[in-house]
């Protein structure tokens, strides 16, 4: 029914609600006219007015990672650099799956500064080692017209490039994980930075 009602339609964008489960939903999704499912077994009344709402955590990733056909278990990305490592530990955390941040930062207020930063998105903080005097930093200066931005990377003797390896328990840290992703900058800090990264 759902492929013949764009018929007189052909302009409208359908959302089903009804009778839609983890099973059946990626049919629905794979269909052009529809742009979006809903289902009350994700919510129903009865989990509500029960409060169990970490039921109702547990079949919304369900749906999500049923919706983007997750498979994968265990996968490394090469982000770019820093910037675009706590946007995938973010996006990661905004999409319902719980993400952890390594790292290694400062006990000073700029150092707890970036911990509250992650943390307000619902990213676990708890294995950010905490010691060293600085936070690696750029500079950028934007291009205009024909001439190219410029990148200054001031990252000498910053918490992450003074690393050790016992600053991070990896079994500890990848338990229950499934996938790692990893900054691209990092390993390029110095060699014993390297080999954590390879140790990981």
């Amino acid at each position: 029914m759902m492929k013949s009602m764009p018929g007189p339609y052909t302009n409208i964008k359908f959302m089903p609600t009804g009778g839609i489960i983890a099973k059946n939903m990626n049919e629905y999704l794979g269909f052009s006219k529809v742009i979006a499912c809903g289902g009350s077994w994700m919510v129903n009344a009865d989990l509500i007015a029960q409060k169990v709402f970490d039921k109702i955590t547990d079949r919304t990733k369900e749906a999500v990672m049923t919706m983007l056909g997750f498979e994968l278990k265990h996968i490394g990305i090469n982000c770019e650099d820093a910037v675009q490592a706590d946007n995938v530990a973010v996006s990661l955390a905004n999409y319902g799956f719980d993400a952890k941040f390594v790292t290694k930062l400062p006990k000073h207020e700029i150092g707890q500064a970036a911990v509250n930063s992650l943390r307000k998105y619902g990213v676990v903080t708890s294995f950010i080692a905490r010691s060293g005097e600085r936070v690696g930093i750029y500079f950028l200066e934007k291009g205009a017209s024909q001439r190219l931005s410029k990148v200054i990377y001031d990252r000498a003797e910053s918490s992450i490039a003074t690393a050790a390896a016992g600053d991070f328990n990896w079994k500890e840290i990848f338990e229950g994980a499934e996938w790692f992703h990893f900054t691209g900058i990092t390993p390029a800090l110095n060699d014993a930075v390297a080999a954590i990264c390879l140790e990981a």
